[in-house]
């Protein structure tokens, strides 16, 4: 689940991001891209943590 939540925040900060660059809101645009990268990276990797400790768990 926290995989699909990391790829659901990068496609929306993506796409919102590239929009608001788009359209010469370029602070903004830029912290927004920034920072979803972040954080969907973030949910990507405590993602593979839970994954990993439930395979662990389960020796």
């Amino acid at each position: 689940m926290l995989k699909v939540i990391g790829l659901i925040v990068y496609v929306i900060a993506g796409l919102v991001g590239l929009i608001l660059v788009a359209t010469r809101v370029f602070v903004p645009g830029l912290i927004l891209l920034g920072s979803g990268f972040v954080s969907g990276t973030l949910f990507l990797g405590f993602g593979e943590i839970v994954r990993l400790l439930d395979v662990i768990s389960k020796k």
